[in-house]
């Protein structure tokens, strides 16, 4: 196993911060909250304190901190998304949407 693989299963946001960085290349400068993809990218003070911004984005909003970094890999170096990349993103949703329906339904019975 890769040493980031194992660290995520104990703490994803963390992996998250470290890929960001080094999908920036450690120059923090570069850095933009959500790499720049949600309204809220450049309106959190992101210049003066990046690394306690990129925390932050990666703790308390961890899937789009992933989304956010994989956007922006896409972007850098061209990748197209493929019909695999969308069954992988999407089937954890539906899984989660089969599962919460299924709690509901029967809470209600």
């Amino acid at each position: 196993f890769d040493a980031d693989c194992c660290l995520s299963l104990w703490c994803g946001p963390c992996v998250s911060y470290m890929l960001r960085r080094r999908a920036l290349y450690n120059d923090m400068s570069r850095y933009v909250c959500c790499a720049g993809y949600m309204p809220c990218s450049g309106r959190c003070g992101e210049s003066k304190c990046p690394e306690l911004c990129l925390a932050t984005e990666a703790f308390l909003c961890f899937g789009s901190s992933v989304a956010s970094t994989r956007f922006l890999l896409q972007d850098e170096f061209n990748i197209q998304t493929t019909q695999c990349d969308n069954c992988i993103i999407v089937l954890p949703h539906s899984h989660c949407h089969r599962f919460t329906t299924s709690q509901v339904i029967t809470y209600h019975l």
